[in-house]
């Protein structure tokens, strides 16, 4: 393995190998199993493909694909801002680090530090021209931010180990610029649905658009996690605020949904709020009448709106804590997913009764027995479940 590598480092050029071939090396060879081959995909990423982008780590992530890849992507730039942080310290006792050491003299540890470490913001500098019409394009769409900006931005923050507050100020500037962002990146996706865009499109472009906007959306609300972020009380209740806001917008993507309800329940401080805020997230959904499109009538409506109720439910049950099991606002959460339950819709049933599932391990055996599996029974004899 480490002769292959060495073989790749020394005569392959990053453009011959394809995507694919690209994240199975590092995903193969970035393995603690065997610190000899991490040490040598270490001196590879970095010697040979990391300077043949000149340096530059974004460069680098955009021929890994994150959006497809995004575990690698995410080992890859923990690689290089580890190795950053340490080649020019001797005391390194990393064999990577010493390894890549070798190949640089001190003209290129000065690139490699500055590429990789430079200051970069959510909200990229991006010259604007003087055209009235131009401008008023510019504000249909986002500032530009990648999928490998956004992955090295929310890599670089998870990395911090010192001066992680003023390293998110740096990046993020504050909790209203990172929604605003996000907003603006789910806004963009929701509009795209109901263009003569979409209509024209073929699926595979769809979906690339799709995955790109989503992936975005998800590393900035990762980026809202680190208790650094939220430290201050109007950045948490504006993020709350934000985040509900989302969460009871029927046209939110369905991708995002998981994210935001753990980013929510990372920024309360009590578990009793945070099923408080969800219970209020839950007549927000039920009352949401913004979702109109040709493509939908009445009754699609009422089956998105009960998907994203058990959704929000599945995940807030798979973390609630034993303590929260008998509060009596779980009562509330129960009366919004049994029209899930009884759906005559198969998909939407079939999707209530594992949530269903998931309050009966958390409920007593007495309320499973008089409560529930009565309405099981109801539900496996009704005429929609039979064979």
């Amino acid at each position: 393995r480490e002769a292959a590598l060495d073989n790749l480092r020394e005569r392959v050029a990053l453009e011959r190998l394809s995507e694919d071939q690209r994240a199975e090396i590092l995903r193969t060879g970035l393995t603690k199993r065997c610190p000899s081959t991490y040490a040598k995909t270490v001196e590879l990423l970095c010697c040979n493909w990391l300077k043949s982008c000149k340096f530059d780590p974004i460069a680098l992530l955009d021929k890994l694909n994150p959006v497809l890849n995004e575990n690698v992507c995410e080992q890859a730039a923990q690689v290089l801002l580890r190795v950053t942080s340490a080649i020019d310290c001797e005391t390194s006792t990393e064999k990577g680090v010493e390894l890549v050491r070798k190949h640089f003299g001190a003209p290129e540890i000065r690139s490699l530090r500055q590429q990789v470490l430079v200051k970069r913001n959510i909200i990229p500098d991006v010259p604007r021209g003087t055209d009235d019409d131009n401008d008023e394009e510019e504000k249909l769409e986002p500032p530009s931010l990648s999928p490998s900006m956004a992955l090295f931005l929310r890599v670089k923050i998870d990395f911090a180990a010192h001066n992680k507050s003023e390293l998110i100020s740096e990046i993020i500037t504050d909790i209203p610029t990172l929604c605003n962002l996000l907003n603006s990146h789910i806004d963009t996706l929701i509009a795209f649905h109901e263009s003569d865009e979409y209509d024209e499109m073929d699926e595979d472009d769809i979906a690339a658009y799709e995955d790109d906007k989503n992936f975005i959306s998800l590393q900035l609300i990762h980026m809202a996690k680190p208790s650094e972020v939220l430290s201050e009380e109007g950045s948490r209740r504006h993020f709350l605020t934000i985040m509900r806001r989302i969460l009871a917008r029927l046209a939110t993507p369905d991708d995002l949904v998981e994210a935001c309800v753990k980013a929510m329940a990372a920024a309360h401080d009590k578990e009793a709020q945070f099923l408080q805020t969800v219970s209020e997230i839950l007549v927000d959904v039920e009352d949401d009448d913004t979702f109109h499109s040709n493509l939908h009538d009445e009754k699609a409506i009422v089956i998105v709106r009960q998907m994203r109720i058990i959704a929000i439910l599945s995940i807030v049950l798979e973390s609630l804590s034993a303590q929260m099991v008998d509060h009596p606002i779980m009562d509330g959460f129960f009366q919004h997913l049994s029209p899930a339950i009884t759906s005559k819709n198969a998909i939407v049933r079939e999707h209530g009764v594992i949530c269903l599932s998931k309050f009966c391990l958390l409920s007593s055996a007495e309320k499973v027995m008089e409560e529930f599996e009565p309405l099981l029974m109801t539900i496996a004899g009704s005429v929609e479940e039979r064979v």
